[in-house]
């Protein structure tokens, strides 16, 4: 289309009166853009330092429902993840001996959703962690008999069978432990090697874990067995430091007089988590989460537990044979003794405060989520009280002495 002359005429015209005009508000708008950024130029950025913290620390929430990123289809940038995250761990002056693996490195980015920044932070803690608390991870032999026995006693295993999600259920038996044939190192051996066993495992490290946990043998003296300050300290500290998913955790036949101690478990845990926590006085409310053909006999499935931990043989006529299903702890029990050495291997890891960057500080215990011991202490101790008499209560006695020499 070809311009008529008075169509460029106004053109003309109109172009020399734009520019004058934005000549004449233009020295006006610097002006106030200037004065505008110096008087918010705080407040801004005070918001974008809340914005970022608020957005790690919602990563490092392992109560925040898992959503699988874009960036596990992607392969070439999860390789990019992978390699900038090796690098970064490599250029640590603190970590010593870390693994650098896809699938130990993996786990980190999973758990924190892909952000290599929470990643990072999850294993520094993770690491010091391991560090400040080495009775808790170091020696996981399966060859000690104080760790195999607690084991084979079903303290602590994962169901053949998934939940309704897809996730590995951890079934964990209180009555299983013994105090005078297990050491408190072993309770501690026993949750740490079955843990990185598990995380050994991708479909894992994506969809996380539900526990369900059986409380009927459960002793006040089991409490006087282990150092609750230190428990305390490691469960606080690493709910955020350890790269796992907890999608729910059932506490089942939970006793009468141990109920009194619900408030004082779940301030083990974040306010997030603890609404992923249930107790069931009984199997009924447990079934309608869970099918009662993958339980043990003893929740309203086929086969019992001391079956499913190899504990009893089943006979048939003259003919004596294990039960045709491989038994759930047997089956773990192959599992830990296969990745054992891998696991044992990860006694060298951990960090040297000495070499640790002063921008880089990891506080381990307290923080939001749990209670000041003192308040925990004063608690328990009143409930231990209350709920049974020292004078005629062993247990109990030995509890309250436990934790006033903690």
């Amino acid at each position: 289309m070809v311009a008529t002359p008075g169509e460029i005429d106004a053109v003309e015209v109109a172009v020399p009166a734009i520019d004058v005009d934005s000549r004449e508000r233009g020295g006006d708008s610097v002006m106030e853009s200037k004065k505008k950024s110096r008087k918010e130029r705080k407040r801004e950025k005070k918001e974008r330092r809340f914005a970022e913290k608020q957005r790690i620390e919602e990563a490092l929430d392992p109560a925040i429902e898992f959503a699988e990123p874009s960036e596990e289809h992607n392969e070439q940038l999860k390789q990019k993840l992978l390699q900038d995250f090796r690098e970064w761990v490599k250029l640590q002056p603190h970590f010593v001996n870390c693994r650098t693996d896809d699938s130990f490195l993996l786990r980190f980015l999973r758990t924190r959703k892909y952000c290599l920044q929470s990643a990072q932070d999850t294993l520094d803690r993770y690491l010091t962690v391991r560090t400040h608390y080495p009775i808790f991870f170091k020696n996981p032999d399966l060859s000690d008999k104080g760790l195999r026995d607690i084991l084979s006693r079903g303290y602590l295993f994962p169901l053949m069978e998934k939940d309704p999600e897809g996730r590995t259920i951890v079934f964990g038996l209180a009555g299983a432990l013994d105090t005078s044939r297990h050491k408190p190192n072993d309770i501690y051996r026993a949750f740490s090697l079955t843990f990185e066993a598990l995380l050994e495992d991708e479909v894992n490290q994506r969809k996380g874990f539900t526990y369900i946990l059986d409380e009927s043998g459960f002793r006040l003296h089991h409490l006087a067995h282990v150092n609750l300050r230190d428990v305390q300290r490691v469960m606080i500290s690493g709910e955020k430091g350890y790269p796992m998913r907890h999608k729910s955790i059932h506490w089942v036949n939970v006793p009468r007089y141990i109920s009194a101690l619900t408030d004082f478990v779940l301030s083990f845990f974040s306010p997030k988590l603890q609404k992923r926590m249930f107790v069931h006085t009984d199997v009924n409310s447990l079934h309608k989460e869970f099918d009662p053909k993958i339980l043990p006999l003893e929740f309203g499935g086929s086969v019992p537990w001391k079956i499913m931990c190899g504990s009893e043989q089943k006979f048939n006529g003259n003919r004596r044979h294990r039960v045709a299903l491989l038994t759930a702890t047997e089956t773990w029990l192959e599992e830990l003794e296969r990745r054992c050495p891998l696991i044992m291997s990860m006694d060298e890891m951990g960090v040297d405060e000495k070499l640790r960057p002063k921008e880089s500080k990891c506080r381990l215990g307290g923080g939001s989520g749990g209670w000041g011991f003192m308040k925990l202490w004063t608690s328990l101790t009143r409930v231990l009280v209350i709920s049974a008499s020292p004078e005629t209560c062993p247990d109990a006695a030995r509890a309250v002495t436990s934790l006033r020499n903690a």
